[in-house]
């Protein structure tokens, strides 16, 4: 359904690159109006055993006894376990434990801020527990617990959810909206928080917070976390200082190898493709067993001059293909996933930039039906043909 809807939605605004105006909260919102508004009711988390059929074998409801739960604004089914039943009847409001074991998805966000989540928790006494790295049995995982129609990157973070579940007594997953000053994230990443509280229910609490660069400073939305779990503030103003400074470190490390020298490939994705091994690892090792050396972009910039795309880390790779010296640079090799919908748009962007530049480009688009010979065929003769250019 979303999947028609945004389009829809992108037709009336006019604007096919800025998310919907109230993202995806938006449509839940009115889709819930309008089963109120009919006189029916909603209920959430609940466990249906039995649909009532009437004399024409159609549906006419289901029986349940529900009750209000105490200082709760959930709701108690009859058939719930007890274990599940105090949850819902804890406080809204109540303090979190002085320490919790809070789950971190080893995808999306993960890699965009590398090393800044789980330093922050640790600082404020939690235990961050970080996925396992992406395997093999993790797409496989994916591809039977999410939605057909996302691209590799979010069914991986389903399945990341999925492991952390019994592991945690929480999973951070904030709602990203921009990275980047006088930009937006990919959408996606402001509807994940609901898309975890729709897959988990009640078995993880999901902890969120906004990062919107665009209007607040990162440290101020790391400072609404660190109250939301009760940490003082000498704590928070540390934790804050601690890991920015590891986040930052880190990146500049990874942008060590963004400055191309003679002879070498620019390998091109988004952080969550190009840093996690199991996407670009295959890839990186095919190139040096070649004897190709390899670069990769980096995203250590605060800001980027005025270019003609919006999201966040697609702006980002544009203005450092601006930069390339055809003299310098061999070739581009841009990694994408399947159905991302940044990538198909500001592809022809950075196809463009190249060709002016007399620069080779291939993209290599990854899903979890890629074969691995495939790919090491297109690599090689990438390389060949790059070379009797030269």
């Amino acid at each position: 359904m979303m999947a028609v809807l945004t389009p829809i939605g992108w037709a009336f605004t006019g604007d096919f690159q800025a998310a919907l105006k109230g993202g995806a909260q938006a449509f839940v919102s009115w889709i819930c109006g309008k089963i109120k508004s009919a006189g029916s009711s909603i209920f959430l988390v609940c466990r249906v055993k039995k649909v009532l059929l009437d004399n024409r074998n159609e549906a006419m409801g289901v029986p349940m006894v529900v009750k209000a739960a105490a200082n709760a604004s959930l709701l108690i089914l009859k058939d719930m376990n007890s274990a599940e039943a105090e949850h819902l009847k804890r406080p809204m409001d109540e303090k979190q434990p002085k320490s919790v074991m809070i789950g971190i998805p080893r995808t999306l966000y993960y890699f965009s801020h590398p090393g800044l989540w789980e330093t922050f928790f640790r600082d404020l006494g939690m235990k961050p527990v970080v996925a396992e790295p992406s395997t093999q049995q993790t797409v496989e995982r994916a591809g039977l617990i999410s939605e057909a129609e996302h691209c590799l990157p979010m069914k991986m973070f389903d399945a990341h959810l999925a492991e952390l579940t019994d592991k945690v007594d929480m999973v951070f997953v904030p709602r990203i909206l921009s990275s980047l000053k006088g930009h937006i994230a990919c959408p996606k990443l402001g509807a994940i928080p609901d898309a975890a509280k729709a897959q988990l229910g009640q078995r993880a609490e999901v902890l969120t917070i906004d990062i919107d660069e665009e209007k607040l400073p990162l440290s101020v939305s790391l400072a609404a976390l660190g109250k939301k779990l009760g940490a003082s503030k000498r704590m928070i103003k540390a934790a804050i200082h601690h890991a920015t400074e590891v986040m930052k470190n880190n990146l500049a490390r990874l942008s060590e190898r963004s400055k191309p020298e003679p002879g070498r490939i620019l390998i091109l994705g988004h952080p969550y493709n190009l840093h996690d091994d199991f996407f670009s690892g295959p890839i990186i090792r095919k190139l040096e067993s070649l004897n190709v050396g390899v670069d990769l972009v980096g995203f250590d910039r605060e800001e980027v001059p005025s270019v003609p795309i919006k999201w966040d880390m697609c702006s980002m790779m544009y203005d450092a293909l601006q930069q390339l010296d055809p003299q310098v640079c061999r070739g581009v090799i841009q990694i994408s996933s399947f159905n991302c919908g940044c990538d198909s748009i500001v592809v022809e962007f950075y196809r463009e930039v190249l060709r002016q530049k007399g620069i080779p480009f291939m993209i290599l688009v990854v899903d979890e039906h890629a074969a691995q010979a495939g790919i090491e065929t297109r690599l090689e003769a990438f390389v060949d043909s790059s070379r009797w250019l030269a």
